[in-house]
C-alpha cells in the first residue's frame, strides 16, 4: 500500500487536518505526512517548526519551499 493511502487509512481525517494552517508536532502521522509533502525527514521538519513556528506557511518559507 502506498504510504499516503496507508496514512489516510490509519487517519481518516488526515486530509482535512493537513489543510489546516498549523502543523501538529504531537501527531506522528501528521509529522510524517508534512515531512513527505515538504521533502524533508521528520527531524528536519521538527527543527523547522521549532525555528519558524507551527504555521505550515512559515515552515514552508523557512525550508525554502513554495
Amino acid at each position: 500500500m502506498h504510504s499516503m493511502e496507508k496514512y489516510l487509512a490509519e487517519e481518516p481525517f488526515a486530509l482535512r487536518r493537513s489543510e489546516r494552517s498549523d502543523i501538529n508536532v504531537n501527531d506522528r502521522f501528521e509529522m510524517r505526512h508534512f515531512a513527505q509533502e515538504l521533502g524533508v525527514d521528520e527531524s528536519h521538519l521538527a527543527s523547522a517548526v521549532e525555528q519558524a513556528g507551527l504555521s505550515g506557511r512559515a515552515v514552508q518559507a523557512h525550508l525554502g519551499c513554495c
